[in-house]
């Protein structure tokens, strides 16, 4: 009787401290203490993967199931993670079919995933400790690793209604901030108190209110070309794309990128603040064609919305 007692004993100190490999999250709101859990993971392991090549929380996986109204877009943005991380970790090739209902496996660290040996890894992909997914024959995690993920040509295709074209070229945007709520829309706005002091001015861009730290993320793969202070912008990161695009993040508190480097949608460049003309914390986001105003257009799903002047 008494072995037994201690091989309980044992038994239950052995696995109360095993991990949980694969905590699911239930809904993608700061309500969930899983998704706030992912999201500072992810945050900071992207610090410290870019300081010193390690991470700095454990890797490990969560599982979300995906629910009615969300699309690829709008979970890539919520939960931090690059597209390709999502979508070589499950296969999805065409993002425009993501049903609700499908589970997906989430890194608590952006990457890329292949099947394979691991030899294969290390050698296609410079992976110097590819992580072995739980449960998976030859299917591999690589941290850090930015892989490229070959979706179908007609994915860009399948909503024209979702796209910035201009001229026969378009742009594919993810939101730049998860906090998605717009302060000031694209177009004519109206400032200034009493009916002779409203003036009418055209507002080319879209004023995203979020708490001062938030982070900001490229809205679609690019060079930066200006990572400065400038007078009405405040700190301002400036993204060149292909085919004459380019897109503006002013009024930064911190940036966290420099001239000539390459980014991919969802990668960090600083957080919101309210540096230069700004009256309170928010991310002033623009979209030039050949330098002239483009309205964006996010692929993603439905936004809150609250009109207000907050500056240029």
């Amino acid at each position: 009787m008494r072995y037994i007692i201690i091989f309980l004993l044992f038994t239950t100190v052995l696995y109360a401290g095993a991990p949980d490999l694969e905590p699911v999250i239930h809904t993608l709101s700061q309500d969930d203490p899983q998704f706030n859990i992912l999201r500072q993971e992810i945050s900071i392991n992207l610090r410290s993967f870019a300081k010193n090549g390690t991470l700095e929380s454990p890797l490990r996986f969560f599982r979300y199931t995906v629910k009615d109204k969300e699309d690829f877009f709008s979970i890539v943005t919520k939960t931090m993670q690059s597209p390709e991380t999502i979508a070589s970790g499950n296969s999805i090739n065409d993002p425009a079919k993501l049903k609700p209902g499908t589970t997906l496996l989430i890194p608590n660290a952006r990457g890329f995933f292949a099947t394979g040996k691991r030899e294969e890894m290390v050698s296609r992909f410079a992976a110097e400790h590819p992580v072995s997914v739980p449960g998976k024959d030859q299917f591999w995690f690589m941290p850090g690793v930015k892989g490229t993920f070959a979706f179908k040509q007609t994915d860009r295709n399948t909503k024209p209604s979702r796209l910035n074209t201009s001229g026969g070229e378009s742009i594919s945007l993810i939101y730049p901030v998860s906090v998605i709520h717009i302060s000031s829309g694209y177009g004519t706005r109206y400032v200034g108190y009493g009916k002779k002091r409203r003036k009418a001015i055209f507002h080319g861009a879209i004023d995203f209110a979020a708490p001062a730290g938030t982070e900001v993320y490229a809205a679609s793969e690019g060079k930066v070309i200006k990572a400065l202070r400038m007078k009405g912008y405040g700190n301002l990161v400036v993204l060149e794309h292909e085919n004459g695009y380019t897109t503006y993040y002013a009024h930064l508190s911190k940036i966290l990128v420099k001239k000539g480097d390459v980014v991919s949608a969802g990668d960090l460049l600083g957080t919101v603040g309210k540096t230069g003309k700004a009256t309170g914390p928010h991310l002033h986001f623009e979209l030039r064609k050949d330098n002239v105003a483009m309205k964006p257009v996010f692929q993603t799903a439905t936004i809150s919305r609250s009109e207000s002047s907050e500056g240029p």
